[in-house]
């Protein structure tokens, strides 16, 4: 998937040097007005196998996961131990974010974690943007189309303007109108964020899913790879998006302290 990244940013640097886009007519909207029509679950669940690293925060973890999930607000994914149990607990609810160990009985909690995320993406993504992107949807309800061009094999991409100048370049398979990579980049042209999707396939409710997600918030050193198994639609959610510490748990607050210093901009003269 890495490549797709690549080929957006070839893209985007041959634009730049050869003005290849066009001026976006009033239609250009077409696919991205597909994409956020088409319908996404909401209260699932998904199995999935998930890989997580992150240099800063001592992350480097690779398991098999269930995620349950009533989008686009509250998740919960238990990352499984090699005997079958959780071993550890990712659970995000509204602004808040908690991570739990059961092995130890502790729980490190972070009730700023939208903030955090929206800091380090100039204020594109905070937690119900990211927990979009898990089943294909992109947040880009408040970007301006800027430019667009069509690309071979039924693509396209668009460049749009988000929050504080940020440029928001997207690849779109414009047969199924979902997303193949976006690249965010902040005003001076640091890239702030990646994601890509491997090709998206019709479930059992006809809904476009992706089979994969890789996903780099690059001041965190944040890297998260998803690789999908199955989806199940659910009538009734378990009581799992609780951001207390169970009764019994020990707890402290998830230090982001270290990742507000890694995403406070640089000054630039």
């Amino acid at each position: 998937m890495k490549g797709l990244v690549l080929a957006v940013m070839l893209a985007i640097s041959g634009c730049a040097k050869g003005g290849l886009f066009t001026p976006t007519p009033a239609s250009s909207l077409t696919t991205l007005e597909r994409l956020r029509a088409r319908p996404a679950p909401e209260q699932m669940r998904a199995k999935m196998a998930v890989k997580i690293s992150s240099r800063p925060f001592n992350l480097a973890q690779s398991a098999p996961a269930v995620m349950i999930a009533d989008l686009p607000t509250r998740a919960h994914v238990a990352l499984m131990g090699p005997l079958g149990g959780p071993a550890a607990l990712l659970t995000a609810n509204g602004d808040g974010l908690t991570i739990g160990l059961p092995r130890d009985r502790h729980v490190m909690q972070a009730p700023e974690a939208d903030s955090a995320l929206r800091k380090a993406t100039q204020g594109l993504l905070g937690v119900p943007e990211l927990l979009s992107l898990l089943v294909g949807r992109l947040p880009l309800d408040d970007a301006h189309v800027r430019r667009r061009q069509p690309l071979d094999d039924d693509r396209e991409l668009v460049i749009l303007i988000g929050p504080a100048k940020t440029q928001i370049t997207v690849m779109l398979d414009v047969v199924r109108a979902t997303p193949i990579a976006m690249v965010v980049k902040d005003k001076t042209g640091r890239d702030l964020f990646r994601a890509a999707f491997e090709p998206f396939e019709l479930d059992a409710e006809d809904r476009w899913l992706p089979t994969a997600l890789e996903i780099d918030v690059m001041s965190m050193e944040l890297h998260v790879h998803v690789r999908y198994k199955s989806w199940k639609d659910l009538d009734t959610l378990p009581d799992v998006f609780g951001l207390d510490a169970p009764e019994g748990w020990t707890s402290e607050p998830l230090k982001w302290a270290l990742m507000q210093q890694m995403i406070t901009p640089d000054e630039h003269p």
